[in-house]
């Protein structure tokens, strides 16, 4: 696996990122990458998909390509653009607040979450129920980890009803959110793998 690369973020922090994103009150949906095109492609089609049946929730993106992405995907679909944010480039700790900030995380990946995915690694790490693919290359402890929600790479439907259902069900989303969190610690910590790797040697 890759570990996250993100410090665990302030309680304070994550407050003032959350008041500068959206309307208060209102749910807030994160994606982080990179966004190059494999799962540039996949994130628009799915947050065409979300925003087309959903009406209450704000999109942050976040990471590098944030802001070109924005754009183009509002180049697009104008009629979403006052629904959607984009971080631009942040700090560690700023890019862990925001993150940390979002009532959920939606991560499409053209093969499937896996664990050399940083982007889902960096969500478990902060706690942060996460929306995912399932394809090729994710492995089978995810489906029985109990610690992401999983759609087929292209079902949007399915993607959009997860998404959905722990919008509606808070007390799901902090379930979820802990059982993140249990699992990277459990599976992933640092301190877990170095002493894998002893044991190993």
């Amino acid at each position: 696996p890759i570990l996250s690369g993100l410090p665990l973020a302030e309680p304070v922090a994550v407050r003032d990122a959350r008041l500068h994103v959206g309307e208060l009150g209102q749910p807030l949906i994160g994606h982080l990458g990179t966004y190059g095109s494999p799962i540039a492609s996949l994130l628009v089609d799915a947050l065409a998909e979300l925003l087309g049946r959903l009406n209450a929730p704000h999109v942050l993106l976040m990471g590098t390509g944030s802001e070109p992405f924005r754009t183009s995907f509002a180049d697009r679909y104008p009629q979403y653009s006052r629904r959607i944010t984009a971080s631009g480039p942040l700090t560690d700790s700023a890019l862990a607040a925001h993150v940390a900030a979002c009532d959920l995380l939606i991560q499409p990946y053209p093969d499937g979450i896996s664990s050399r995915r940083t982007t889902a690694m960096a969500g478990l790490h902060l706690g942060v129920p996460i929306v995912t693919t399932s394809g090729v290359l994710t492995e089978p402890f995810w489906e029985a980890s109990n610690a992401v929600r999983l759609s087929p790479v292209g079902d949007w439907k399915t993607l959009v009803d997860h998404v959905d259902q722990l919008l509606r069900h808070p007390d799901e989303r902090t379930r979820l959110a802990a059982c993140a969190k249990t699992f990277y610690d459990g599976m992933f910590d640092v301190e877990r793998t170095v002493a894998a790797l002893r044991t190993a040697a």
